[in-house]
């Protein structure tokens, strides 16, 4: 191509000169955005999360900060399976791929087992009382059958070999022994009080 008609093309077509131009500029504005979003993102640069399960939480700091993560304590339960203080579950897990400069959620097993008031279950039926214990959390249950003319029926309660007081706070893992009754006795006319028709009432 002709030298004297390639420069003189700006002058002959100004317009269409200036939009090349911009078109020019705008392909290399874009193209330094994109650099830049590689260069302070570390696009494609990537670290493994270490597995923090059962360390306990002095253990997990040392891991995270070796690897340029922070870690934040979020939650706690309660759980024999690990020691006191000692990290249970994470967020994100491990073996993860993930950026640098993260945070890793904790959660960690408590130095003692979660208390919850413990509820009013005497002359409930030993099914619905159950249900209740349960709700709350209790697992531990075990019951006695004794001798009592209401059958199903909830007649007592003890914790650690005495009797539960309604109302009071008690750790979920504490055993349970409710005493149900075994039914089939006949109850004296003499000896039935207003207690007794009461509990007679529920169960009908």
């Amino acid at each position: 191509m002709d030298k004297t008609k390639l420069l003189g093309f700006p002058k002959r077509h100004p317009i269409l000169f200036n939009l090349m131009l911009i078109g020019l500029s705008f392909l290399a504005l874009v193209y330094a955005v994109l650099l830049s979003i590689d260069v302070f993102t570390d696009h494609g640069e990537y670290v493994v999360v270490p597995d923090l399960k059962g360390k306990s939480l002095n253990e997990a700091e040392l891991d995270v900060r070796a690897v340029g993560f922070k870690c934040e304590i979020t939650d706690s339960t309660y759980n024999d399976n690990f020691d006191r203080g000692a990290i249970v579950d994470q967020e994100p897990k491990a073996n993860s791929k993930v950026k640098a400069n993260r945070t890793i959620y904790l959660t960690i097993n408590a130095f003692m087992p979660r208390k919850v008031s413990f509820p009013r279950v005497v002359d409930m039926s030993c099914r619905q009382g159950r249900a209740v214990l349960e709700g709350l959390g209790f697992k531990n249950i075990k019951v006695d059958t004794v001798s009592s003319p209401y059958k199903d029926l909830i007649i007592n309660v003890k914790v650690d070999g005495r009797t539960a007081v309604a109302g009071e706070r008690l750790p979920l893992l504490i055993p349970i022994n409710l005493s149900v009754g075994s039914g089939g006795e006949e109850v004296k006319a003499d000896s039935i009080g207003v207690d007794s028709l009461f509990v007679e009432a529920k169960i009908q």
